[in-house]
């Protein structure tokens, strides 16, 4: 539940950042498997970043100071907020930001205030950064991965491919978006690219509105499955988590498409009613 409700607040990336240190919290008291706490974890934030719109003591104040300022943030754009208190309201809400506040915030109550002294926070912080960096670098590739692909024209290929098969227009929204989370990686660059080549199909502009939210309903399904080496979420997992890529197969990729999967099953269910 906790990473379905961030998981509608922030980008995926953002809430794995956030919230695995709580899965390892647990783990770690629990003396239990970590992935046991873990994939629910990102199956919530998966589930709540594809399918629903926005998108203890002072330990537990730290971890919630970045989603107190995003959800401020987000909740600014349809509340009546003083015009002067918005644009401050969406800097300090702005992922990156908010993260730095509460590592500064952990440096300070957690650091300083518990004895730390500079050198032995510099070194905390020298072993947080290499792993962070990694993690960057990876998510920026797959960025460029995806301009490249998006505009090579994929979308122009996959679409009339499917459109003339025949298919249930159900069906063919889902295997777009898959085919482009496959080829790309990224799950948003899928959503778009699946709703516009959707968009641009004849048959769709006499489709009633429930029908076109199943259609919406596969189109998250496919862009969430079969997430695998070329997504920026598959190296994020697999960083934090430290395992090889052979059981971040297993867990993340298999979870993804049990999300992608449950989706469609959902879109074809809304569909008979359409």
């Amino acid at each position: 539940m906790t990473g379905l409700v961030v998981g509608t607040t922030v980008f995926f990336e953002a809430g794995v950042v956030i919230l695995i240190p709580l899965a390892f919290g647990l783990a770690r008291k629990t003396k239990k498997s970590t992935l046991l706490y873990v994939i629910p974890l990102l199956a919530g934030l998966a589930t709540g970043f594809a399918f629903i719109p926005p998108s203890a003591g002072s330990v537990l104040a730290i971890v919630l100071i970045p989603l107190v300022l995003i959800l401020c943030s987000t909740v600014s754009e349809y509340m009546p907020v003083p015009a002067p208190a918005r644009p401050v309201l969406e800097f300090l809400g702005t992922p990156f930001v908010a993260l730095i506040i509460a590592v500064l915030a952990a440096m300070l109550f957690l650091g300083k205030r518990q004895g730390y002294s500079g050198d032995q926070l510099k070194q905390i912080l020298d072993r947080s950064l290499k792993p962070t960096g990694q993690i960057l670098l990876v998510i920026t590739g797959g960025g460029i991965i995806r301009w490249v692909l998006q505009d090579c024209g994929m979308g122009e290929i996959i679409g009339p491919a499917l459109e003339e098969s025949g298919l249930p227009l159900i069906l063919v929204a889902f295997l777009i978006a898959a085919l482009i989370r496959a080829s790309v990686g990224a799950a948003v660059v899928a959503m778009t690219m699946a709703a516009g080549i959707m968009a641009s199909m004849p048959a769709v502009s006499g489709l009633s509105p429930l029908y076109l939210a199943a259609m919406v309903c596969a189109i998250n399904g496919g862009a969430t499955a079969f997430g695998h080496v070329n997504d920026s979420g598959f190296w994020l997992v697999s960083s934090l988590l430290e395992i090889d890529e052979k059981t971040t197969l297993k867990s993340w990729t298999v979870m993804e498409t049990l999300i992608g999967v449950t989706g469609l099953a959902c879109a074809v269910v809304i569909s008979l009613f359409a």
